[in-house]
């Protein structure tokens, strides 16, 4: 199902089981292939089973399908594209003091 994916969003319908409603997903480049094993690996280990690679690099890509780790090779333009055509996240642009930094907390 991964591999007919058409787009980010094709992709993450296509991991989440009929009765899941969470998926978590993660990109990244092949130069961070040790990291993402391990959070995988953490991901695992805690019960989740609904994850997905969006990946950064055809390396990466490559390296996770010889594994039959869920992936999906986006290429600069459509990450352009989605970022254009996506609205701001909630709260985007806001910056949040917190007491520590304006000194009005007490110790």
């Amino acid at each position: 199902a991964a591999r007919s994916a058409t787009n980010v969003t094709s992709f993450a319908r296509s991991r989440l089981g009929p009765t899941e409603s969470t998926l978590v997903l993660t990109y990244a480049s092949f130069s961070y292939r040790t990291t993402l094993m391990n959070w995988m690996l953490s991901l695992e280990r805690v019960g989740v089973r609904s994850f997905g690679v969006i990946c950064l690099d055809q390396e990466l890509r490559t390296f996770l399908e010889t594994r039959g780790i869920p992936c999906y090779l986006v290429d600069a333009d459509e990450i352009r594209s989605t970022s254009k055509s996506a609205p701001p996240a909630k709260g985007a642009g806001k910056r949040r003091r917190s007491s520590r930094a304006t000194g009005s907390g007490t110790a």
